[in-house]
């Protein structure tokens, strides 16, 4: 197992409004990593395990700090190999009130939901959200994800938003 401490801490030097964090394949289930004041308000974090049937499942997470806002092409994150893309998940601490949020994954700038009424979302009032992408969405060594928000609570848009990709070696 990697040797890493406790608890992760990024550091920043302001130059970017993206900050990414690469978790090396053999970490424990659980780490804590602590965002730095006046961080970016998009977080990418990336890990990868063998899943049950031994191929690895790489995993890229989205953080959006405070209000969520219609946005589009955050976070990109390059795949190191084939995959086949599994599932997105979403999550909120102050959900949408008054529209849902809905939000996009890109591969290398185009959805993956040929049917836009299949994007991922959190219905208004609720918390979370979990979708299969469409059947055999491959993405190959090099391809680019990038995570939209099409669409925010028109009351009250929602706050602290993550979304999780989900994706199985090929």
């Amino acid at each position: 197992m990697t040797d890493l401490p406790d608890v992760i801490v990024i550091t920043d030097d302001q130059s970017s409004s993206v900050i990414t964090v690469e978790v090396p394949s053999d970490t424990p289930d659980v780490i804590t990593v602590e965002i730095p004041t006046g961080a970016p308000d998009v977080i990418t974090i990336d890990t990868g395990w063998q899943g049950p049937t031994g191929k690895t499942i790489e995993t890229a997470s989205w953080t959006y700090m405070g209000t969520i806002t219609v946005r589009t092409g955050d976070g990109a994150w390059v795949y190191p190999g084939d995959y086949l893309l599994r599932t997105v998940q979403l999550s909120i601490a102050s959900p949408p009130v008054g529209a849902d949020v809905i939000v996009d994954v890109n591969v290398n700038g185009m959805s993956v939901f040929a049917d836009q009424s299949q994007r991922p979302r959190i219905v208004a009032g609720s918390n979370t959200d979990l979708v299969d992408f469409p059947a055999n969405t491959a993405v190959g060594l090099n391809d680019i994800i990038t995570v939209d928000i099409d669409q925010v609570g028109s009351v009250s848009p929602g706050s602290t938003l993550v979304a999780i990709v989900r994706a199985e070696e090929v």
